[in-house]
């Protein structure tokens, strides 16, 4: 015997905030008071709701979970100038190349595909835009200026950024870079500022890369609050190596999107990750197989092919011949089918390559999430990798795929060379 109320309780505490942050601003907009409004929209459609009624906001948000963030203004003063400040805190992903750090900062957000049978999400309350086109400013549009304050705990030895012309000072903070005195501030090699060259319009995610010295080996980092110098937060990061047995035999599933949102740049890296995975899959005993999906799904073989020359070359024509010709975007689907038919007999890998642009991303991350822990301590566990294709892709999705499979997620952009770590 279950019961629901624990979750119908949930909900209406969830509803009960929502009503009032609405109400609390209106009832100040009709008070001709200034006030604001921050409406944090989900990746899967939900809405959440942060008030404030003080001509200075500084909302502080602490989930990825959350990818557009919507302000509404009431009654600003005429001439008067209002700073908006929204605080996140998000974990730096390593990259693929050894002692490498990702920041990435969205600010587009592409048109999602919606399967059937996934929650049709609102457009009422939808930013301005609807689903069928991208939420990206015009290049005629407003544009963004970014600065950036890195510290590493160990010297910097590179700083990058393959979106944007970037101007790096390695040694300076930004505050110290922009000041008149910041020839004179004393050099420290674990502090680098980075700033655009030229405005940017909000078309593509701004990337950088920072690569530090030991950065994968194991530090504990303290931050006070901004607010509280009575609270202190400690993070402990711990890479840990471990000498892992060789699996003899395994299973390798190549999962690619090919619908039509991976047409021009996205295909063409797709297609190039799909070749060099097939160049890696190690000597041994190891089965492999491609999987192409968009409205449907389908095989290149009829069942997991040993890996020697002859399937090889079978499968390297498949990848020269492909398109994005096959519709939308039903990536859940053809999970489940890779799961369905797998061998139970020894390890599977299903490497999905993807820009990630549906509407049931917790559907597909639930999905992943069952299948691993179902088969985890039996000889065919499942362990599921993610490889984000293009500008506009989904982070929310690719990493939710990986962690929920116990793998991991790398991006790579439009412009962004292809590598294999071992």
């Amino acid at each position: 015997m279950s019961s629901s109320s624990g979750i119908e309780n949930l909900f209406s505490l969830q509803l009960t905030f929502i009503i009032e942050a609405q109400a609390t601003y209106d009832k100040a907009v009709q008070a001709g008071k200034l006030a604001s409004l921050l409406v944090q929209h989900t990746a899967d459609g939900n809405v959440h709701f942060s008030r404030s009624a003080h001509s200075k906001d500084h909302h502080e948000l602490t989930d990825n979970y959350f990818t557009v963030f919507q302000t509404s203004i009431g009654n600003i003063p005429a001439g008067k100038k209002v700073e908006i400040r929204l605080t996140y805190v998000s974990e730096l992903n390593g990259d693929v190349e050894a002692d490498q750090m990702r920041f990435v900062l969205p600010t587009t957000i592409a048109p999602r595909y919606t399967s059937a049978g996934a929650p049709n999400i609102p457009t009422s309350n939808n930013f301005g835009f609807n689903n069928a086109s991208p939420f990206s400013i015009a290049p005629t549009g407003p544009k963004i200026a970014i600065a950036v304050s890195c510290e590493m705990a160990f010297p910097i030895t590179s700083v990058k950024s393959p979106s944007h012309l970037v101007e790096v000072s390695i040694g300076l903070s930004a505050d110290a870079a922009a000041s008149s005195a910041g020839s004179q501030s004393t050099f420290d090699p674990t502090k680098c500022s980075v700033s655009l060259l030229t405005e940017s319009h909000l078309e593509k995610d701004f990337v950088l890369l920072v690569r530090a010295q030991n950065s994968d080996h194991p530090r504990c980092l303290a931050e006070r609050h901004s607010a509280d110098d009575a609270t202190t937060a400690l993070m402990i990061s711990v890479a840990p190596r471990f000498s892992l047995n060789e699996i003899s035999r395994s299973q390798l599933v190549f999962l690619i999107d090919r619908s039509g949102s991976m047409q021009g740049p996205q295909i063409e890296h797709a297609k190039r990750g799909l070749e060099v995975f097939l160049r890696s899959i190690p000597m041994g005993d190891h089965m492999f197989q491609i999987v192409s999906f968009g409205s449907s799904h389908s095989s290149l073989f009829p069942t997991c092919q040993d890996y020697n020359e002859s399937s090889f070359n079978a499968a390297q024509r498949h990848v020269e011949s492909m398109s994005a010709n096959m519709g939308g975007t039903e990536i859940r689907a053809a999970l489940a089918g890779v799961f369905e038919k797998r061998l139970e007999t020894c390890p599977t890998a299903v490497f999905v390559l993807t820009d990630g642009e549906v509407n049931d991303s917790e559907q597909t991350i639930e999905l992943v999430r069952q299948i691993t822990q179902k088969s985890a301590k039996t000889p065919g566990f499942v362990r599921v990798f993610g490889l984000g294709v293009g500008n506009n892709v989904s982070h929310h999705l690719v990493e939710g795929i990986a962690r929920a499979g116990n793998g991991f997620a790398q991006f790579v952009l439009e412009n962004e060379e292809i590598e294999v770590s071992h």
